[in-house]
């Protein structure tokens, strides 16, 4: 039923005690490394049949004909390749990337699953009847020619490459290793063919330097353009035999009608979609098949798009197009405010300039100034509040960030010799920092504008202060910014700068006039906030001293207060020293106090139901617990605080559609704790299947923080776990490429902050898992210098932090590991471990 360049494919029947059915049985040629291909065959075999997905062609076995050639059975389509399919049934640009985007889905599905195509084509790609388009092949390519895997590839390996030429990457034709942009590429050019009815390249022969010229050298036309085109195929490049002419009037007759019409429906998004698919450098395509899916569904929507150049104008432009009148208001609003601005500073510089001894005049110009600042403290919070509901409205954040920020360095200028204005405008700079880059709700991920503008609030304020010691206000105003600068420093990892910033609150809350309540809950969070500081360094008593006297604090003030605030407050302080005895190595301990946060937290949920924050703080409380009784190996106790958890996450995700980071962040705990769920009850491919999804949406958050290192801790995490499942299910090869992808998400963190010990003991304990994994693949000089970095790593967070039960347990692991590899491998040294 077909030819191929590896093989011939025929029509078989697979015959079982239950079942009879058609399966393709593909026989490849002879000179395919017989042996090698079905040694591997044997290693991989249950990590390809496991592949479930309507999108994928299942593969069902392999074994060797009579006369030795090997096969590959798989599942039988009766399907149209999907070009021929979307030109038969005229499908319209939007059916045709609706179509895509399930191929698109299959792709990603297969890529979590740590394979990769090579030889991605239309031939591929065959659409059943019912419209569903099933991928061809999969793992096929990676079975023959393991070298050229996702794992890498061998360089040298020239004429061994499996790829269909016009579809392959650059890359790919060079020789250079592949993983899953290559993939991505590949799509790429398929889509580009979808739409366009033209291929991007044409190669004039197979010679190799032909094929790496063009493929890696020559600019495809964008695809608006290549639908103007007339082009001539002839016979030896067309698959018919014949000579064939493509012209404008016959793309558009099976796509969108008109040639006209068909190039401005290209025009734009689409062209920069495609062309970002396959864009030269692996680097700056989609990261991953999602996303290439995601964009294409964006367009659809009328949202922005990844592809399209990332300016203020285009973005907000899309916004408008979606929400036209608030925002014709809203920029009505932006207009007047800077005009203001403008008026009042010249009017202000003016007035010193030619006259300073003009009170009525220098008045004058005050009060516009005030009007200004009025219409700022509007502009940032008011519309600020309002807008961050609204679907797609982040450019429209970033456009309101941007003027601000405008507007509030032509105003600083002007407010240097009066102390309420100058407060107003430090309070505007840190609401600002907090749009640019706040974690404590949606912000704009700019970690660095963040922090310069709350070092400027700061600036301000210490002048203020310097001036006027004994104002307490004033002095509560300079902690906080210390406290928000804290907090940026926390989570872009500068462990050390955040501690300093932390300390500083502290002794200026403690200084402030005590007694009343709002005194005592600023001290608890002070207090609270240095202890997290403090775990981070690895400095664990010390943290615990600071959470219980947190708590111990804010139970003093529930007391006194029992309301909603206060209720909350003692929740959060119980899941600190939690965390504290935890680390400590009291594991009982600590689940006693989550036990108790959860009763706190319930009772606070069930009065006040309708507040979303406690919804998120009772799930997260479920959450903790579950994680530590599945590290105390009570996986079935877990599953309850699982399945209590996993809902509360899911409906305020709902409940937040158009807040990415919130949602996703959610979402990422839901997928966290249902895979090691799964894993610890021994449903390994359920735990793959899930951890998937948590990678996907770690990536994601990665992606839209990049500069926070809670994220890349997240994404680390997964790898590792998934590499914790492949090592139990035998395949050793696929937990060395997670465990690798682990190591390589969280050393550049690490390695720029040694003094965070949470990244320490991470890095350590993931280097250690490599090792124990190279050990099983026969790598065991690398075995044993990934154990020996880990050895080293936990011995020095260990002689900082003595009492870190992790580090401890860690390096109890490593050495034991590191024993076992001297003892059964003396090949390698002598030194004792």
């Amino acid at each position: 039923i077909g030819r191929g360049g590896m093989g011939v494919v025929y029509l078989g029947v697979r015959e079982g005690d239950r079942f009879r059915k058609h399966v393709a049985v593909k026989v490849l040629k002879r000179g395919m490394d017989t042996g090698d291909i079905l040694k591997r065959f044997e290693q991989e075999r249950q990590v390809l049949a496991a592949l479930n997905h309507p999108g994928v062609a299942r593969l069902y076995d392999a074994g060797e004909t009579e006369d030795g050639l090997p096969y590959f059975a798989m599942e039988y389509i009766e399907g149209q390749p999907i070009d021929d399919y979307c030109d038969t049934h005229r499908l319209r640009i939007a059916e045709r990337l609706t179509l895509f985007r399930k191929v698109c889905g299959a792709v990603h599905y297969v890529h979590q699953n740590l394979m990769v195509h090579r030889d991605l084509k239309p031939s591929n790609i065959l659409v059943t009847g019912d419209g569903i388009p099933k991928l061809l092949d999969f793992g096929i390519a990676k079975l023959i020619n393991p070298e050229i895997s996702i794992l890498g590839a061998d360089p040298t390996a020239v004429d061994r490459r499996i790829m269909t030429p016009e579809y392959a990457s650059p890359e790919q034709v060079r020789g250079n290793p592949i993983g899953v942009a290559s993939d991505i590429y590949s799509l790429g050019v398929i889509l580009y063919e979808l739409l366009t009815g033209h291929r991007p390249y044409h190669l004039k022969s197979r010679v190799r330097a032909e094929i790496e010229r063009v493929i890696c050298e020559v600019d495809p036309d964008r695809p608006s353009t290549a639908v103007t085109n007339t082009e001539v195929i002839e016979a030896d490049e067309h698959e018919s035999g014949m000579s064939t002419t493509i012209s404008p009037e016959g793309v558009a007759k099976v796509r969108e009608g008109r040639p006209d019409r068909l190039r401005r429906r290209l025009a734009g998004d689409i062209d920069n979609i495609v062309l970002m698919a396959m864009r030269k450098e692996p680097q700056r395509r989609y990261k991953s098949a999602d996303q290439f899916a995601e964009d294409l569904a964006r367009h659809l929507d009328g949202l922005p798009v990844v592809a399209r150049q990332d300016t203020t104008g285009y973005r907000f432009a899309k916004f408008v197009r979606r929400h036209r009148a608030g925002v014709a208001a809203a920029a009505v609003f932006v207009i007047a405010l800077m005009g203001w601005g403008v008026t009042a500073a010249n009017g202000w510089a003016a007035e010193t300039r030619h006259s300073r001894a003009l009170t009525a005049e220098r008045d004058r110009t005050r009060l516009m100034l005030d009007e200004v600042l009025e219409l700022a403290h509007v502009f940032i919070y008011d519309f600020q509040a309002e807008i961050r509901p609204l679907a797609g409205s982040l450019p429209a954040q970033q456009l309101l960030a941007e003027t601000a920020q405008e507007c509030l360095e032509d105003l600083r200028p002007h407010v240097a010799d009066d102390a309420k204005l100058i407060r107003e405008l430090a309070g505007a700079y840190d609401k600002v920092g907090d749009i640019w880059g706040g974690h404590r709700g949606e912000s704009l991920g700019r970690t660095d504008i963040a922090l310069a503008n709350h070092r400027i609030a700061l600036d301000m304020r210490q002048t203020l202060l310097d001036e006027d010691p004994q104002d307490p206000d004033l002095r509560y105003e300079v902690a906080l910014s210390h406290l928000r600068i804290g907090d940026v420093r926390k989570f872009t990892g500068d462990v050390a700068g955040a501690f300093e910033a932390y300390t500083r609150y502290l002794d200026i809350v403690k200084a402030l006039p005590p007694g009343n309540r709002k005194f005592r809950r600023r001290l608890a969070l002070a207090l609270g906030t240095v202890g997290t500081a403090l775990k981070s360094q690895g400095k664990l008593q010390e943290a615990r001293a600071h959470y219980r006297k947190s708590l111990d604090v804010r139970k003093g003030v529930l007391a006194e207060y029992e309301d909603e605030l206060a209720i909350r407050d003692v929740g959060v302080g119980l899941v600190h020293l939690a965390e504290a005895w935890d680390l400590l190595g009291d594991k009982q301990r600590a689940l006693e106090l989550h036990r108790e946060a959860i009763q706190v937290r319930e009772d606070l949920f069930k009065a006040y139901p309708d507040n979303d924050r406690n919804r998120r703080y009772l799930a997260l409380s479920h959450y903790f617990t579950a994680r530590l009784l599945i590290e105390l190996d009570r996986p079935s106790d877990a599953a309850r605080h699982v399945e209590t958890a996993v809902p509360l996450f899911e409906q305020r995700a709902g409940d937040n559609p158009t807040s990415a980071r919130a949602a996703k962040q959610d979402l990422a705990l839901c997928r966290e704790i249902q895979g090691r769920l799964q894993a610890a009850l021994g449903d390994h491919d359920g735990a793959l299947e899930t951890y998937g999804r948590w990678q996907a949406l770690a990536a994601e958050l990665v992606e839209l923080n990049p500069e926070q290192t809670f994220y890349q801790q997240m994404l680390a995490e997964c790898h590792e776990y998934t590499g914790d499942v492949h090592r139990e299910m035998g395949s050793q090869s696929l937990a060395v490429w997670a465990y690798r992808q682990s190591h390589e998400v969280v050393r550049p963190p690490a390695d720029a902050d040694p003094d965070n010990a949470d990244l320490q003991v991470q890095l350590a304990r993931i280097l250690s898992s490599l090792g124990e994994a190279l050990i099983e693949t026969g790598e065991l000089t690398e075995a044993q210098n990934r154990l020996a970095d880990a050895r080293t790593i936990q011995e020095s967070v260990l002689a900082d932090a003595p009492e870190h039960a992790r580090a401890r347990d860690g390096l109890v692991v490593t050495t034991g590991r590191l024993t076992r590899l001297a003892t059964e491998n003396s090949v390698i040294g002598s030194e004792s471990p």
